[in-house]
């Protein structure tokens, strides 16, 4: 009787599974707090590396008040050129979200904590006008070509841009005279801080404060807004100092 050896299979082994990293998901808060901070620490950085010293209370002030305003420039081009999705997203979102503080919060939530996908719509106008047809449930003018506050802001996206940039810039690597700066900038500072004035003139008389409670009123309007008047006032007086003094001296520190 004769046995056969059955040979040994070799037995496979498995190649252990590798998981993807869980990554945290791009959404819109992120990007605006990251062109917020990147606008106000790179100009910071480069002015400390150029001038070996750290820029003043003044210089860092203006430095973000004028990025955040490139920012609401770029959101201010979606509400010219995209007015008609706002409206008719507007309309949609005054059907279906409850007209309480908390439907209208509930929905400023779902918008900051969107995803972003993908990531090239961070320069996309059709992500941003978003912003406007949700803010319509504050004040529904954004969603109304015909409204003054449509058309002041659509101004100041078009006529601030290049200004703020060139703010930045100019005080940062000194590309233009101090009096030259200071002439644009004061014109642009005070442009900013008139259509604000106007802007909350406006909603006053319009009374489009009605069914809002006061905290909705104080963040979304009072302190939004607010930044515009409190920014361009020190971006006057600013400008006003380089056209007198002829140099930058004013953002250095003192020794």
């Amino acid at each position: 009787l004769t046995h056969s050896s059955a040979t040994p299979r070799p037995r496979c082994r498995r190649r252990p599974t590798t998981r993807p990293s869980p990554t945290m998901p791009l959404r819109v808060c992120h990007v605006i707090a990251a062109f917020v901070v990147a606008a106000t620490s790179v100009p910071c950085g480069v002015f400390a590396a150029l001038h070996h010293a750290a820029p003043s209370a003044l210089f860092v002030g203006l430095a973000f008040f004028c990025g955040l305003n490139a920012l609401i420039c770029f959101w201010e081009l979606a509400l010219a050129y995209r007015i008609r999705r706002i409206e008719r997203d507007f309309r949609q979102l005054r059907e279906r979200v409850a007209p309480t503080p908390r439907g209208r919060l509930s929905e400023l939530a779902a918008l900051f904590t969107a995803r972003v996908a993908p990531v090239s719509q961070v320069v996309s106008l059709d992500l941003w006008c978003r912003i406007w047809s949700t803010y319509a449930l504050y004040d529904p003018a954004y969603a109304n070509h015909e409204s003054f506050g449509f058309w002041i802001d659509v101004a100041n996206g078009h006529a601030t841009l290049v200004p703020s940039a060139l703010w930045v810039v100019g005080t940062t690597v000194e590309v233009l005279p101090a009096r030259a700066l200071g002439l644009v900038s004061l014109v642009a500072f005070y442009q900013e801080l008139y259509g604000t004035l106007i802007y909350f003139a406006q909603f006053v008389y319009h009374r489009r404060y009605r069914g809002k409670s006061g905290l909705e009123i104080a963040l979304f309007v009072g302190l939004s807004n607010g930044i515009w008047i409190v920014g361009p006032l020190v971006g006057l007086y600013a400008s006003v100092v380089l056209i007198y003094d002829g140099d930058f001296r004013l953002f250095h520190p003192p020794h």
